[in-house]
C-alpha cells in the first residue's frame, strides 16, 4: 500500500493529477471572463461596475491559495513525498532481516540494528499521519473541506447578490426610458400646439397679435431649451448602451469571422452609429 502510495507522487500518476489541476483552473479563468464581461454590460449611468466586482476579486484570491494547497498535497511538497520513500525503505530492510532470520545466524549486533529501524519508523508513522491531507503551517491558510465549503457559499451568495443587483438594474433602465420617452412625446405634443395656429371662438374676442407673438416667442425658446435637454439626455444613454454592449457585440462579430458568416461586422457597425 505504501509503495502505492509512493507511486502518485512520480510519473506518470503525478502527471496526470497536474493535468486536472490546469484543466480545472481553466475552467475558472473562462468563469472569470464571463463574470468579467456581465459586468461590463452592467455598469451604471457614472460607468461604474457593480460592488460584487470587488467580491468577486475576493473570491479570486481565496481560489489562489486554494490552488496552491492543492498543488502542495499533489505534488507532496508537505513532506509527504519524502516521507513515504524512507518509511518504505526501513520497511524493505526489518522485512529482508526478518525474511532471513531462519537461513543465518544474527548476531546481536543485527538485531540492535533491526530494533533501532523499527524505532525510528515510529515516529516517522506518526508524522506522516500528521501531515496526511495538510499543507506547511508557515502558508498561514485555512485548509480542508471546511475551506472549500467556505468558498462555494461565498460563490452561491455571490451569484445571487448579482442576479439581483442586474435585476434592480434593469428596473432602473427602464424606469429612466420611460421618462425619456415621455418627455420625448410631451416635447412632440409643445411643438405641435405652436405650429396649429390658435382657434379664436366667434364670441370670443381675438388676443392681441403683439401679445400672441411675445407668447409665441417664449413658447419657441422653452422648446429649443428642451431640446437641447433631450438631445443631451439622448446622448447620455446612447453613448451608456454602447459602451454595456461594446464587449458583447465585438466577440459576436469574432465569433461570425471565425465560422465564415456573411458581414460578420454589421451589427458592430451598426451600434456604432448609435453614438
Amino acid at each position: 500500500m505504501l509503495a502505492e502510495q509512493k507511486e502518485k507522487y512520480t510519473g506518470d500518476a503525478l502527471m496526470s493529477k497536474h493535468d486536472t489541476l490546469k484543466i480545472i483552473k481553466h475552467l475558472q479563468e473562462n468563469w472569470v471572463n464571463i463574470g468579467l464581461g456581465i459586468f461590463s454590460r452592467h455598469k451604471n449611468m457614472e460607468g461604474e461596475v457593480p460592488p460584487e466586482r470587488r467580491d468577486m476579486e475576493d473570491i479570486l484570491k481565496s481560489i489562489g491559495r486554494l490552488y496552491k494547497e492543492y498543488e502542495i498535497r499533489i505534488s507532496g511538497d508537505n513532506g509527504i513525498s519524502k516521507m513515504i520513500p524512507n518509511l518504505v525503505g526501513t520497511l524493505d530492510f526489518c522485512c529482508y532481516k526478518l525474511e532471513n532470520v531462519e537461513s543465518f545466524a544474527f548476531f546481536l549486533e543485527e538485531w540492535e540494528g533491526v530494533d533501532k529501524k523499527i524505532n525510528e519508523m515510529k515516529p516517522r508513522l506518526d508524522s506522516l499521519i500528521n501531515i496526511i491531507g495538510t499543507v506547511p503551517q508557515h502558508m498561514d491558510v485555512d485548509s480542508g473541506p471546511l475551506f472549500q465549503e467556505h468558498i462555494f457559499n461565498v460563490i452561491q451568495q455571490w451569484i445571487l447578490k448579482i442576479d439581483n443587483e442586474i435585476n434592480n438594474g434593469n428596473i432602473e433602465l427602464q424606469r429612466h426610458m420611460d421618462e425619456l420617452h415621455i418627455s420625448m412625446v410631451q416635447w412632440m405634443v409643445n411643438m405641435l400646439i405652436i405650429m396649429v395656429p390658435d382657434f379664436t371662438d366667434q364670441k370670443t374676442l381675438p388676443k392681441l397679435e403683439k401679445e400672441s407673438a411675445e407668447k409665441c416667442n417664449i413658447r419657441v425658446m422653452q422648446l429649443e431649451l428642451d431640446a437641447t435637454a433631450l438631445a443631451r439626455k439622448l446622448s447620455q444613454y446612447s453613448t451608456y448602451l454602447n459602451s454595456c454592449c461594446k464587449g458583447m457585440v465585438t466577440a459576436m462579430a469574432l465569433t461570425q469571422a471565425a465560422q465564415s458568416q456573411s458581414n460578420p461586422a454589421k451589427e458592430l457597425r451598426e451600434l456604432d452609429r448609435m453614438k
